[in-house]
């Protein structure tokens, strides 16, 4: 019966799709340097810095009011380093752009199509 066939053919399809989620999880959730990198590279990202605007949380003074308790961001005499800018007072807008292949088969192809993205930082 061809419906039964398009079925199991669907699910076979549905437990691939299941599996290549499960490994990609697994390998991106502790990636080394270098898949970090290829990934970069196949997505062709490129990152722009749009502006710099005032740290909210310090108010662009890159320090906040001392601590009563020391750890690594107190400083005992000018107050606790900012953990937002890390004193740098500013904080960049990025713009970040690349390509997503479009993956219908594992094999990877150069000359698969790609859809085009753009990521812009929201206040």
């Amino acid at each position: 019966v061809e419906w039964a066939a398009l079925r199991d053919d669907h699910a076979e399809h549905l437990r691939r799709i299941d599996r290549l989620a499960d490994t990609a999880r697994n390998t991106l959730l502790n990636p080394t340097n270098e898949l970090k990198s290829q990934v970069i590279d196949l997505l062709d990202t490129r990152v722009r810095v749009l502006r710099t605007e005032r740290c909210p949380t310090c108010d662009g003074k890159g320090l906040l009011p001392r601590r009563p308790q020391l750890d690594e961001w107190t400083r005992p005499r000018t107050g606790d380093i900012c953990p937002t800018c890390r004193r740098s007072k500013t904080i960049p807008i990025l713009e970040i752009t690349g390509l997503l292949p479009i993956v219908e088969d594992l094999a990877p192809d150069p000359r698969a199509p790609t859809v085009p993205f753009k990521l812009r930082a929201i206040n």
